[in-house]
C-alpha cells in the first residue's frame, strides 16, 4: 500500500489490558473451589454443582491458555486499518485492499456505544472478504443499516474522527443519524 493518509495500529496497552483481564478471570475460575462454596450453602443438587465447578475449571484453563498464546500480540503492533488513495486496508475482514471504486457508500453508525464507519461494498458477494466477516455482514444487513464491513478504532490508539476525515477525502461520508 502506498503512503497512507490514516493508519490505526493495534494498541499494545489495550491488548495488554484485555489479556490481563482474561488471565485474572481464568485464574479465579481455576483457583476458587465453587463446589465447596456451594456445598456450604446447600446440599441439594450436588452433582450439578460439582459438574458446574468442573466446567468452571475447564473454562478457566482454556482462558489462561488463550491469554498465554495471545501474549506475543503485545510485542507486535500490526496495522488494523489503513486509508490511502488506493483504498481501504482492513486486515481483520478483507483479504485485499478495497479500492474506492468498489465502495458504494460510507456512513457513520453507532454499534455497542461506539461509533463505527459502515462501508457498503459494490457487489460484496464477489469481493474477497474473510468468511467470518462475510457472515457478520449478512447479519448486519438483516438487523440494521450497517455495512459489509464496519471500521472502528476501539482496539487502537487512533482517532475515529481522523479516520472519517481520511475517508472523506475519497468518498462522501454520511453523518451519524439521530
Amino acid at each position: 500500500m502506498e503512503e497512507a493518509d490514516f493508519v490505526a495500529r493495534r494498541s499494545p496497552v489495550r491488548i495488554g489490558l484485555l489479556i490481563a483481564l482474561l488471565a485474572a478471570l481464568s485464574l479465579v475460575l481455576l483457583l476458587v473451589d465453587f463446589a465447596e462454596i456451594a456445598r456450604n450453602i446447600s446440599n441439594r443438587r450436588l452433582a450439578v454443582i460439582e459438574a458446574l465447578a468442573v466446567m468452571a475449571r475447564v473454562i478457566g484453563g482454556v482462558g489462561l491458555l488463550t491469554a498465554v498464546i495471545r501474549l506475543p500480540a503485545l510485542f507486535s503492533a500490526p496495522v488494523e486499518i489503513a486509508i490511502s488513495a488506493e483504498g481501504i486496508l482492513f486486515d481483520p475482514a478483507l483479504k485485499q485492499i478495497l479500492p474506492w471504486d468498489r465502495v458504494a457508500r460510507v456512513a457513520v453508525r453507532k454499534m455497542s456505544g461506539h461509533r463505527v464507519l459502515a462501508v457498503f461494498i459494490v457487489d460484496a458477494g464477489n469481493f474477497p472478504i474473510r468468511p467470518v466477516a462475510r457472515r457478520i455482514a449478512a447479519l448486519n444487513r438483516l438487523s440494521a443499516d450497517y455495512g459489509d464491513i464496519n471500521l472502528a478504532t476501539v482496539r487502537s490508539a487512533a482517532s475515529f474522527d481522523q479516520m472519517v476525515a481520511a475517508v472523506a477525502r475519497y468518498v462522501e461520508v454520511e453523518p451519524l443519524r439521530s
